[in-house]
């Protein structure tokens, strides 16, 4: 147990802990968070085959939480920043994939040999597979309502882990443009923060040069009278 534990903590699979319960066993949400959906018997899988059992998803305006059946004081949460995607997925049968930020693991990429940043896997797999559309569909909401951070200190202007095809397929037309827009703005502020490295404290080191009529510019620049 305590080795299931350690691999709960959020260390490997980037999710926290999560305990706060009402006396009925549901999640007591912070102040300004709002409910978007719930969703009873929905079984939680880590990695490829790690599975935690069945239990109860909630999706908040900043956040997931899964409660363990039975045991509601072993949960567990991630925020939408640190959701880097999610899809509906067929394998290994219906459910929710995700992926979330590196949390320190590492692989060894079988070409170059070289270590990479492990991205943690998880899967929501809902015992009835007609709810999948509509608990995809909430956390699209719901992560537009998250955008990510600008890191100024990030000079590729940040990563995003996504397949558009994928992420947009099911949504609702009523979700697919305020997708869009989200991803667009994401885009927009980074290409804005890379400008502003580019011409550093000289705005005008891109501009056009202005035309001039001076003395010294050569006859070639001035057509002969």
């Amino acid at each position: 147990m305590a080795a299931a534990a350690d691999e709960l903590s959020g260390l490997k699979f980037g999710l926290s802990q999560f305990s706060a319960t009402d006396t009925s066993g549901r999640p007591q949400f912070d102040d300004g968070e709002n409910l978007a959906g719930d969703y009873p018997a929905v079984a939680l899988v880590l990695g490829e085959r790690h599975d935690v059992g069945q239990g109860h998803l909630y999706i908040s305006s900043t956040r997931v939480i899964w409660l363990k059946d039975g045991q509601p004081d072993q949960g567990y949460f991630a925020t939408f920043p640190t959701i880097t995607m999610h899809a509906i997925s067929q394998e290994p049968q219906p459910c929710i994939y995700a992926q979330l930020e590196p949390c320190g693991g590492v692989s060894q990429d079988e070409d170059s040999g070289e270590e990479e940043e492990m991205y943690p896997e998880i899967r929501f797999i809902p015992s009835d597979a007609n709810k999948l559309q509509d608990i995809f569909e909430n956390l699209c909401q719901c992560a537009a309502l998250n955008p990510d951070p600008v890191d100024k200190d990030d000079s590729d202007g940040g990563e995003f882990f996504y397949n558009e095809d994928e992420v947009l397929n099911g949504v609702g037309s009523e979700n697919r443009a305020a997708l869009l827009d989200h991803f667009d703005a994401m885009l927009d502020d980074s290409d804005q923060h890379e400008l502003a490295e580019l011409t550093g404290e000289d705005p005008d080191r891109f501009a056009d040069p202005e035309d001039e009529d001076e003395e010294g510019v050569p006859d070639a620049v001035h057509p002969s009278s």
